[in-house]
């Protein structure tokens, strides 16, 4: 095989397998750490909840409110983690069942 073939077909498939795994623990990491809303150049999604709250002091519903997007999104990408661990996994081969005649004690 060529390098980029060995490449193609062997080294870069184990090394998917062992980082997806991080990876997405990773992008969980910074889900959690930072505000989506952020990240797009937006007032950051707890501060709106914070200035909406604030013209009807109805803090507790907004925070809650953000707390579910957030676990939503998080969910999410958990079961998009999952799912692409489930297609990347290599399967075990089948086990042979054989049978043992006679007293093994």
């Amino acid at each position: 095989m060529t390098r980029a073939q060995v490449y193609r077909r062997v080294i870069i498939p184990n090394a998917a397998v062992v980082a997806t795994p991080t990876l997405i623990n990773s992008l969980i990491g910074l889900t959690k750490g930072t505000s989506l809303a952020f990240s797009a150049g937006v007032v950051e999604v707890f501060a709106q909840a914070q200035i909406l709250g604030g013209a009807d002091y109805r803090y507790f519903e907004r925070f809650i409110s953000v707390a579910l997007v957030y676990w939503v999104v998080n969910i999410g990408i958990e079961s998009l983690g999952r799912f692409i661990e489930r297609k990347m996994a290599i399967s075990a081969p089948d086990t042979v069942q054989t049978d043992v005649k006679g007293d093994l004690r």
